[in-house]
């Protein structure tokens, strides 16, 4: 579930904040692994997360 989560905050059809708290941080774990991979890029990691890195 979480993945389909980055997936949508990716998407930009949610925000990162308004995912429940019980999937924040594996989504937050995925995000920064994809960036970490070069899957996506620091800005569109740093749009998704809200500003934070």
């Amino acid at each position: 579930m979480a993945k389909i989560w980055a997936e949508r905050v990716l998407a930009g059809t949610r925000k990162f904040e308004k995912i429940p708290a019980s999937f924040k941080a594996a989504v937050e774990r995925i995000l920064r692994e994809r960036f970490a991979s070069g899957e996506i890029s620091e800005e569109e990691l740093m749009k998704a997360l809200g500003g934070e890195k």
